[in-house]
């Protein structure tokens, strides 16, 4: 009878099985990019300098944006009911968000992502439904970070939406017969 022998295998053994496994990794990570599409749900892609924040700074950021998110809301609310409408928002949900707060099933996305340098600024969020429109941005853009270390660049594509309420592909012409309006609107006041 053959004695089964266990063999522990080395630190250096360990480390080369690691070091395959990374790499490995990395090869699939890369396919993944290289086959990635033009644009997600009707956004084109930009590309862009992407550097991988400390996880301090995310920290920081993310805490300045609990406020930046509430101001941005409420000037939607404000500003661009029409639009929150074409977007398929509720009264209630609408005065929700004018009390700087996001409904259920919706999120405020930066469109540059603040682990990349993206900053809490108005004019990078959107008012964007989660599912599927900000679950499919963000498994764009994390296949492309994946396992960048703080201080890394990468260029990666983004999708980058226009606007401050995203609408979706279906949607933008009812969008862009309610801007028309919206012009014609003012126009005819200012006469």
């Amino acid at each position: 009878m053959t004695e089964l022998v266990h063999h522990t295998l080395t630190k250096k053994e360990r480390e080369a099985k690691k070091a395959e496994r990374l790499a490995k990794a990395e090869a699939e990570r890369l396919e993944k990019v290289k086959n990635l599409p033009d644009n997600v749900h009707g956004v084109d892609l930009i590309e862009i300098d992407y550097t991988r924040v400390t996880d301090k700074v995310l920290k920081e950021k993310r805490h300045e944006f609990t406020k930046a998110r509430k101001e941005f809301l409420a000037s939607l609310a404000k500003d661009q009911i029409d639009v929150l409408k074409v977007a398929g928002l509720t009264e209630k949900q609408i005065e929700l968000i004018a009390k700087g707060d996001c409904p259920n099933g919706w999120n405020v996305h930066h469109k540059n992502p603040l682990g990349g340098c993206g900053k809490n600024e108005l004019d990078n969020f959107i008012l964007i439904k989660n599912d599927p429109y900000h679950i499919d941005f963000h498994k764009f853009s994390d296949i492309q970070i994946k396992n960048m270390r703080e201080g890394e660049t990468r260029k990666i594509k983004m999708p980058m939406p226009k606007g401050s309420v995203f609408i979706a592909p279906e949607q933008e012409k009812q969008n862009q017969l309610v801007q028309s309006a919206i012009f014609n609107k003012l126009v005819s006041k200012s006469r």
